[in-house]
């Protein structure tokens, strides 16, 4: 009986072994994907800040036209499909029940940067159109000017917002558990740092009119 209770105990033990081993791979997969998106975010945020100081003098100098400009360009920001289906789905397996707690502590973290990531980048989404408006003009009427100036201190801020979470995204799963960014699209995210970088080189001085 003993014996019996044993055997059961350890084709449990290592039948819960593998479908850990599995559920951490693929957590592992989907992380690296999200971190890549991460690493790209990072490399644009000298764009972004460009991009936002340009927004800013067009408003202080009347220029709706460069507005207009920057909307055709479209904003410094590259959506992208941040997941956490592997957590969920871990969590549903009771897989973290067979980690250790630290693991489990940073696969936790490293989910909730992800929901911030997600969060954060459909908030900036709908700011930088907000902040396109100014291309209809108006930006004489001072209540107009001040309001596109509002927008525009409002996007820096979270842009410097998810440039802090992005880094510690970062630096919590290459620390904690040994995640670097996927490098599959890494020619693709390098084109859209150049694209934005060569998008802003097409917009002419901006003077007062």
């Amino acid at each position: 009986m003993l014996l019996a209770l044993a055997g059961e105990q350890m084709v449990d033990t290592l039948s819960w072994r593998h479908k850990t081993a599995e559920a951490e791979a693929a957590l592992r997969r989907e992380l690296a994907v999200d971190l890549s998106y991460a690493a790209e975010q990072e490399a644009l945020g000298v764009c972004a800040s460009r991009y936002i100081d340009i927004l800013q003098r067009a408003v202080a100098t009347n220029r709706p036209d460069i507005i207009a400009r920057l909307y055709r360009l479209g904003p410094p920001t590259d959506p992208h499909p941040w997941r956490v289906d592997t957590w969920t789905a871990a969590l549903d397996a009771q897989a973290p029940d067979h980690m250790a707690p630290e693991r489990v502590q940073a696969y936790s973290l490293a989910a909730r940067f992800v929901n911030s990531e997600e969060s954060q980048q459909w908030e900036l989404v709908d700011l930088y159109s907000e902040a396109m408006a100014g291309r209809f003009g108006r930006l004489t009427e001072p209540s107009v000017a001040s309001d596109e100036l509002k927008t525009a201190d409002r996007l820096r801020a979270n842009e410097a917002r998810r440039a802090d979470i992005t880094r510690a995204f970062l630096t919590t799963s290459r620390e904690s558990l040994g995640i670097q960014p996927s490098t599959e699209r890494a020619a693709e995210f390098r084109s859209a740092v150049q694209d934005c970088e060569a998008k802003l080189k097409t917009l002419p001085p901006i003077q007062a009119r």
